[in-house]
């Protein structure tokens, strides 16, 4: 599989973005999700952290949103990634989230 780029924490740039973009697209696709739900979970994450697994909201560690999608309160995710035994700024624990959200019916 290709590699990610995941920095603490700033915006990336479009050829950053374009990498993890294709990342996400062949895990999700590898998995059997459809080209539409992948283009659509893109355009969130590209709106909520630029397609970045390390963000925090507004680049400032205040205990609000982290993550790919943002997740709020930053809790929500990292303390499921601790229970899980993820490392909370990689971009296949936020896969694996996004999964288990699916997967279980949760807002995501």
């Amino acid at each position: 599989m290709s590699e990610y780029i995941s920095v603490v924490s700033r915006p990336l740039t479009t050829e950053e973005m374009e990498i993890n973009a294709t990342y996400i697209y062949n895990y999700l696709g590898a998995r059997g999700w459809s080209v539409n739900a992948i283009a659509g979970m893109l355009g969130n994450f590209q709106a909520e952290s630029t397609i970045n697994p390390g963000r925090y909201q507004g680049d400032v560690e205040s205990g609000s949103g982290w993550g790919l999608a943002q997740w709020t309160p930053h809790s929500k995710y990292t303390d499921w990634c601790d229970a899980n035994g993820l490392v909370w700024y990689e971009m296949d624990s936020a896969l694996k989230r996004i999964i288990y959200e699916f997967e279980n019916g949760i807002q995501y």
